[in-house]
């Protein structure tokens, strides 16, 4: 589940941790994007598709119970390239790496962080957010099911060429938390408060705002 790193980014993370608990900035990792179907093992990146596109990161450590690190959006162009932005995806349902991500899938994302030798952890949602309109908080955790299903997410396409039930580098996408059955969607709402761009949470709507807080792009670096 985890992937292996090469010897200088074991080097590099071992500045984990700055001033203020925030997260230094990791080696760049190399690669350009490639158009291609996704694949479950897949590292990618999640562009939000509000406003200019901020990237879904992780900065800081999580303050709820259980979490690992906070997780916000970036535009900071010092840090879309590094590994806090990268997530590995996972089957929630046992397929193996390789296999093709179909539309309506469910999945982990792995945070490709590994400062203190282990993986940022997997995308969960932690307690009730405090953000209007908001249902849950957003964070990692080193768990995949840290309580029922809160680590397990359902990917579902806006359109694919072809129309053939696959995902696709570019393909946007929503991403429906599956606790409870229905934690709701991906969200950016709000600027976050610690310097990274975006609050993220979910939001039982997937246009909530009408302006696409809720719609990722799918990025194969």
């Amino acid at each position: 589940m985890r992937r292996r790193i090469v010897l200088s980014a074991v080097l590099a993370a071992a500045s984990l941790i700055t001033g203020g608990g925030v997260l230094a900035v990791p080696a760049a990792a190399s690669g350009t994007r490639a158009v291609g179907d996704l694949k479950i093992g897949s590292v990618i990146q999640l562009q939000n598709q509000y406003g200019a596109g901020s990237y879904l990161d992780t900065y800081g450590y999580g303050t709820a119970p259980g979490s690992k690190y906070a997780v916000s959006t970036t535009d900071d162009a010092s840090r879309i390239t590094y590994s806090t932005s990268r997530w590995q995806v996972v089957s929630a349902t046992g397929r193996p790496p390789g296999s093709d991500v179909l539309s309506g899938d469910s999945i982990y994302l792995v945070n490709q962080y590994f400062g203190d030798g282990t993986s940022g952890g997997y995308l969960d949602v932690n307690g009730f957010s405090n953000v209007p309109t908001a249902w849950y908080s957003v964070s990692t955790t080193a768990t995949k099911d840290r309580d029922g299903d809160s680590g397990k997410w359902r990917i579902t396409a806006a359109d694919s060429s072809p129309q053939d039930g696959l995902i696709r580098n570019g393909n946007t996408v929503h991403l429906q938390s599956q606790y409870g059955g229905n934690g709701g969607f991906l969200d950016t709402n709000g600027f976050n408060p610690t310097g990274n761009k975006y609050g993220v949470s979910t939001n039982p709507y997937w246009n909530r705002s009408g302006a696409n807080t809720a719609t990722w792009k799918v990025l194969v670096p």
